[in-house]
């Protein structure tokens, strides 16, 4: 590996740990996963991301965001 290689896969190491302090500091008092992925796609995060953020599948932040968002329907529904 080149010595500009070397120094980009660390570089980017270090921005994936920035990442994730900033994630936890905003995260703080979010005990559920629905909470957190819910509060970290609010902020425009796409689902990947927020998967990576949280060390969960993907496909299981999706079906987490999915079903917060019927949820939020049905309670706006009942409200009515």
């Amino acid at each position: 590996m080149k010595t500009d290689d070397k120094q980009f896969a660390e570089l980017m190491d270090r921005l994936g740990v920035i990442s994730k302090l900033l994630a936890w500091n905003i995260l703080q008092g979010k005990e559920t996963l629905t909470q957190r992925a819910v509060a970290l796609s609010s902020m425009g995060l796409e689902r990947k991301d927020i998967a990576w953020l949280l060390d969960e599948d993907p496909d299981l932040i999706s079906q987490t965001l999915y079903q917060a968002k019927q949820a939020k329907g049905s309670k706006k529904e009942g409200t009515k």
